[in-house]
């Protein structure tokens, strides 16, 4: 009797109780409860979602056509900002079988294009129209299509739609440029990038290890003679190879090739090297004459950071006192006087690196023993707020020995010896 299974209930008899006696009897009628519970969840939180869609949408909407389209053409209305350029053709969301589009995009930099297709002047894109490219539609039942575009300088974009034979059917023309040089010179205008370097026919100003060219009042004569820009570096290691006999980088360019007339002023901007310099010789050349010239010494600015570490005791102590106090940080050797004369840097200095292992050196100084880094003050250093620096960088073997000092027709003015460690 114990291990007997229950009776069978009595259907009829609950079928007859009341109807809480016949639900906690009963559970089938959950299933469908439950499942029409979700669904009603389901619907109003889809509801939910496509209200906020909309408001997206809309709120999309009225931002881009908030300001006028950047250019217009075959029914079509395109919208630049910076990185993307939107295609919308009002009313309508076009198919795939449309024409195939292309795109054309021409840098302000030449140099920015891959080495490939600096002979053309151009990038070149073409697509078919797909849904994908369509994330929604507008309230208008518009089709805005988003194509990414490169993120350097644009001076102009070309597009339209061509056949299978690469004939164009339209074209519309997006000049971009002025607007480029327009957001360069707000750095001019507000004062950010400080005074100019130098004042000339152009006021230069370096900002963004760029150099700037502005002029307030510019007349297309202005501009018509070709520029010359030499950079000279504080290593001449620095320079190309095929650089280095003539001692400077040469930038020469053409007006119309890094600058723009706009509002009445003209501006013009190219990027400086990144590595330290010294002297920037720039101008205008006139039939085989300089129509103005103007020179810019700049290395004290690169001296003036070099010496912080000093002032700052981040150098330690010096590895040797002399007419010089020597400092060796990151990897340079550091020459430097508080109290410095034009005769403490007249003579030319030595610096004789000898290595731990011969095999280091260049196969034509073994011989020597030494790898030889004689330089001239006015090379290597800089005289500023009455102090004297020179940084001679060493090279990444490693050295044992370190013999530094001047000399002049006499013979040797002084002489330090660093050995190994120091």
């Amino acid at each position: 009797r114990i291990f007997s299974p229950p009776p069978p209930p009595d259907l009829h008899t609950n079928f007859r109780t009341p109807a809480l006696g016949w639900a906690r009897h009963s559970w089938w009628w959950a299933w469908p409860a439950a499942c029409l519970l979700v669904a009603g969840f389901a619907t109003v939180g889809v509801a939910a979602l496509d209200w906020q869609l909309a408001a997206a949408q809309g709120r999309e909407y009225q931002r881009m056509t908030a300001a006028p389209p950047t250019a217009q053409a075959h029914s079509w209305s395109f919208y630049h900002t910076p990185g993307r350029l939107t295609y919308l053709k009002a009313g309508s969301c076009p198919r795939r079988a449309n024409p195939q589009f292309f795109l054309h995009i021409v840098p302000v930099r030449e140099d920015d294009l891959p080495a490939e297709l600096r002979g053309t002047g151009f990038l070149s894109r073409e697509f078919f129209w797909h849904p994908e490219m369509e994330p929604f539609r507008f309230p208008d039942g518009s089709c805005p299509a988003t194509i990414p575009l490169p993120d350097y300088p644009i001076a102009q974009i070309t597009t339209g739609q061509q056949d299978p034979w690469k004939t164009q059917l339209w074209a519309v023309r997006l000049d971009l440029e002025a607007d480029y040089y327009r957001a360069a010179y707000q750095p001019i205008a507000a004062g950010q990038a400080g005074p100019p370097l130098a004042q000339a026919e152009f006021d230069l100003y370096r900002y963004n290890n760029s150099l700037y060219y502005f002029r307030e009042s510019c007349a297309p004569s202005d501009t018509a003679a070709r520029f010359f820009l030499h950079i000279y570096p504080i290593r001449a290691a620095d320079l190309p190879a095929e650089r280095r006999p003539q001692g400077f980088s040469n930038l020469d360019f053409d007006f119309n090739r890094r600058g723009h007339w706009f509002d009445g002023k003209c501006l013009a901007v190219v990027e400086l090297p990144d590595y330290p310099v010294a002297e920037i010789r720039t101008g205008q050349q006139v039939a085989a004459a300089p129509g103005w010239a103007t020179r810019v010494n700049v290395a004290a600015e690169y001296y003036r950071a070099a010496y912080q570490p000093i002032a700052a005791g981040q150098a330690r102590e010096p590895a040797a006192r002399a007419v010089f106090d020597l400092y060796r940080y990151n990897n340079a050797l550091y020459y430097f006087k508080e109290s410095c004369a034009p005769a403490d840097m007249a003579a030319r200095f030595f610096l004789h690196l000898i290595p731990e292992n011969r095999e280091d050196l260049p196969a034509e100084r073994r011989a020597h023993g030494f790898n030889n880094h004689d330089f001239d003050f006015n090379r290597r250093g800089h005289w500023f707020d009455g102090k004297c620096l020179a940084v001679v960088e060493l090279p990444d073997w490693p050295i044992a020995e370190i013999r530094t000092g001047q000399f002049a027709a006499g013979g040797t003015v002084w002489e330090v010896v660093l050995p190994a460690g120091n």
